[in-house]
């Protein structure tokens, strides 16, 4: 994957588990940035490096062609260096623009962000375990 690259996503919001209801929603990666070291002072005065990784992409379907909906969703893990408890952060957020995004159903994108970061987050402990 790079900038650029356009993608489809088959999205599964969780109220349409049950029934499997697909919806299909084009997007193009518009920021990849890899894990990137950072330094931080802690409040001791020691240093710590952390990483951050980044990635954003743009909704592309009609809605975003006729400029009714624009949305942008970032995604962003950073390590978070602790007392021997590593963790890692994920952060989401997506920002909708155009005269119907005040339709967008929030509460379902909210929904599927919690649904989503849950199985991220099953998916990292399962692997660390192995």
């Amino acid at each position: 994957m790079k900038q650029g690259t356009f993608m489809t996503l088959n999205v599964v919001f969780p109220k349409h588990q049950k029934s499997g209801k697909i919806i299909k929603s084009k997007e193009t990666i518009t920021v990849l940035d890899p894990p990137i070291s950072s330094s931080s002072s802690s409040s001791s005065s020691s240093r710590s490096n952390s990483k951050s990784a980044l990635w954003k992409y743009q909704f592309m379907g009609w809605l975003h062609s006729w400029n009714l909906i624009r949305a942008t969703r970032t995604q962003q893990l950073t390590e978070i260096i602790g007392d021997g408890t590593d963790q890692t952060k994920y952060r989401t957020e997506e920002r909708f623009h155009g005269c119907l995004a005040k339709f967008v159903p929030l509460k379902d994108v909210q929904e599927g962000f919690q649904a989503q970061a849950a199985a991220l987050k099953a998916h990292a402990e399962k692997k660390t375990q192995q």
